[in-house]
């Protein structure tokens, strides 16, 4: 069924969505959530994004990531299943379920989400009306070291969907 929104939602704008992740919990650990889920639901589990690298190639910022105090480690079995189940309903909506415009910027050297098939996901989704931007840089396209060429984007992202 397509999404109608009743014009609530005016446009969206997705900035390096991990809808199809390259990272991801062990098999294991998926076992062990999954487990959690019915004892333990906040038990927590590490999250696999824990290494600065995968973020941003600036090495200014690197270090701001591995300082920062707040930077989340780790995630209950219960927001690790939500998440999973959110990406997974997502990539199921049928194609064309979008009616707004949307706009997909991505980062051209994520090693966090997989590109490609997150192109795929939203052009099925969007039925090929999607506005895709690649920009250089790693997942974190604000820390690039001339953040302009995407902030100006995503200004003029927001702006197609004034009325």
């Amino acid at each position: 069924k397509r999404q109608d929104f009743g014009g609530r939602v005016a446009s969206l704008t997705i900035v390096s969505p991990g809808i199809v992740p390259r990272v991801d919990v062990s098999r294991r650990t998926k076992l062990s959530v999954a487990a959690a889920l019915l004892v333990s639901p906040r038990r927590m589990f590490d999250i696999p994004l824990n290494d600065v690298e995968l973020f941003t190639d600036n090495q200014e910022m690197r270090r701001y990531l591995s300082s920062d105090t707040l930077r989340l480690h780790r995630a209950t079995a219960r927001l690790l299943y939500i998440s999973r189940l959110l990406d997974r309903m997502l990539r199921k909506l049928p194609a064309g379920a979008l009616k707004m415009p949307v706009s997909l910027m991505l980062a051209a050297r994520d090693r966090i989400i997989d590109n490609e098939r997150t192109r795929q996901v939203i052009e099925r989704l969007t039925g090929g009306e999607a506005d895709v931007k690649v920009f250089p840089g790693a997942h974190v396209l604000e820390f690039e070291p001339d953040p302009k060429p995407f902030f100006d984007a995503l200004t003029d992202a927001v702006s197609r969907g004034e009325t």
